[in-house]
């Protein structure tokens, strides 16, 4: 009996310590938000993993658990997935909906996410994020008229842990929470707000365009980002933009169609 029980209480304490590393990736101040310790971490399995094989000669023939623990070009896809995951809150999407002023309760453990969202009205739509004290984390939408697009909360929440959602509207407006290792893979070209995967392990430059009246920016979140804003403009937009490493989450606010092209 002993045997089938302890399965799933490994289970469990995995899940408990992934949810709070997400929690306490949420919590850090925003100049500790830039992860510079993964780096030296990989180093450091590198050696080892070195140092335990010493003198293999048959170096050719890898076993199961090298070809999980170390990524390279050929399984990118995967460790980017697990990227998301492990830096980001996971739970099941939800939906809101309603007409005029509001606040949502989010699903346990969503103290970061995706928020897809759409508004019918001529006046201010707002949405902020809010912690257990009902203090503003971060500021997810700020616009006027009719909004379509998708945007983030509690990557860089400058509150608490994040709790609530406070929608401020005069009309009707849909919310879909998702986590974000359910954003789609950066296109080439979009239209308003949008939240991307890049998940190449190159760092490309990005020759970058943007056609609106509004504020136009790109952010990047990764471990090799330092400072993530690669754009941040007024209007119209041309220009040609050093961009880092993925596994990443590209974030564009924007009121018009862009494009982005690989240089």
């Amino acid at each position: 009996m002993s045997d089938s029980t302890q399965p799933n209480s490994a289970k469990e304490s995995k899940a408990d310590a992934k949810a709070e590393k997400a929690r306490a990736k949420a919590m850090r101040p925003w100049f500790k938000k830039k992860r510079f310790i993964l780096p030296l971490a990989v180093v450091a399995v590198i050696v080892l993993s070195t140092a335990l094989r010493g003198g293999n000669s048959g170096g050719s023939t890898a076993s199961s658990n090298d070809s999980t623990n170390n990524s390279s070009p050929s399984n990118s896809d995967s460790a980017a997935s697990n990227w998301y995951t492990d830096n980001y809150a996971s739970f099941t999407a939800v939906d809101f909906s309603g007409s005029g002023d509001d606040v949502v309760s989010l699903p346990a453990g969503a103290i970061n996410g995706l928020i897809n969202a759409t508004y019918k009205g001529s006046s201010n739509f707002v949405i902020e994020s809010l912690d257990t004290s009902n203090q503003t984390a971060d500021l997810a939408v700020n616009t006027i008229g009719n909004y379509s697009g998708t945007t983030v909360y509690g990557v860089n929440s400058l509150g608490g842990e994040v709790a609530k959602l406070k929608v401020t509207a005069s009309g009707k407006w849909t919310l879909h929470v998702a986590p974000l290792d359910s954003a789609p893979a950066l296109p080439s070209s979009g239209k308003g707000d949008g939240v991307f995967k890049y998940e190449s392990t190159d760092s490309p430059t990005w020759v970058i365009s943007h056609k609106g009246q509004s504020n136009f920016a790109v952010n990047e979140e990764s471990d090799s980002s330092i400072m993530g804003l690669l754009v941040n403009e007024i209007g119209n937009y041309n220009g040609t933009v050093p961009a880092y490493a993925g596994p990443a989450l590209v974030i564009i606010t924007a009121d018009g169609s862009w494009t982005i092209a690989t240089k």
